[in-house]
């Protein structure tokens, strides 16, 4: 079971994202529903002209999700936005649930607060600690976005572990580190690593002439240089659909290409995958 607690967005908001994720719609269909089931022509432009049969199968999915209690998403006005709150509630879940593997989602590790602590980096070490108590002690699995340092956000640069922000602890509470790299993001027009969304073509004006281009699209680098779950470290490579946060893992022809386009400028670690 997945226990998805939210400090960034709004229940409302996590609920749509999630909606738009699974289906390959934009988040916004879902959370104003009653404008686009009265406007065909909005749905058209966004690319769901089915939008009422998949708004009905998206709600019954995430319904038997709660139902079964297999996802609970919940916000800072359910679980306030504190490490104590967090480790109450998943508490509560472990002893509801002894004999079920449970993962908890944090987003974002940097705003949770830690009673006693003022701004800092003892605060984010506590923080860290604590976190790393709460997967020993309840047996659970965390998973936190975690925030990086300002001057690690320059354009073209990669996010490693020794970037996390606050303090030199997380890197050595942490089991894994999975460092997320969007190089349409930092670079725009200028990125060398995308993909081509041949299915949504763009009209361009060249020389008088009224042209179809595909759509560039952004390829996620998802970073794993530190592992002592399984061993393996390495980058791979997953297409991303901006609008609904789909991902889709990119073959493994693909991610050779684009990891040959970048190892050697970022000394990216090569790795061997096995499907």
């Amino acid at each position: 079971m997945v226990f998805f607690h939210t400090a960034d967005d709004s229940l409302y908001e996590r609920h749509s994202r999630i909606l738009g994720s699974r289906f390959n719609v934009p988040s916004e269909m879902f959370e104003s529903p009653g404008f686009y089931l009265g406007n065909q022509q909005k749905c058209k432009e966004k690319g769901c002209e089915n939008f009422e049969e998949v708004l009905g199968k998206g709600r019954q999915w995430l319904r038997n999700l709660f139902e079964a209690e297999r996802l609970i998403v919940a916000d800072i006005n359910e679980v306030s936005p504190s490490f104590p709150a967090l480790g109450r509630y998943v508490t509560d879940i472990r002893k509801r649930f002894p004999d079920k593997d449970i993962v908890v989602l944090e987003d974002n590790f940097h705003l949770l607060e830690m009673p006693g602590f003022e701004p800092g980096e003892a605060k984010i070490a506590a923080s860290s600690h604590f976190c790393k108590q709460l997967c020993t002690q309840q047996r659970v699995t965390v998973i936190a976005t975690m925030e990086i340092t300002k001057a690690d956000l320059a354009p073209g640069k990669r996010p490693y572990f020794t970037n996390l922000k606050g303090s030199a602890a997380i890197p050595y509470d942490i089991n894994a580190n999975w460092g997320i790299y969007n190089d349409m993001a930092d670079l725009m027009d200028d990125a060398g690593i995308f993909w081509e969304d041949i299915e949504h073509q763009q009209e361009i004006q060249t020389a008088g002439v009224t042209c179809l281009e595909n759509t560039r699209m952004p390829v996620i680098e998802w970073i794993s240089d530190k592992n002592k779950i399984s061993g393996f470290k390495g980058t791979f490579f997953f297409r991303l659909w901006p609008m609904s946060g789909r991902i889709e893992e990119c073959s493994v022809g693909q991610s050779e290409w684009y990891r040959s386009l970048i190892e050697k400028a970022f000394l990216l670690p090569t790795a061997t995958r096995v499907n």
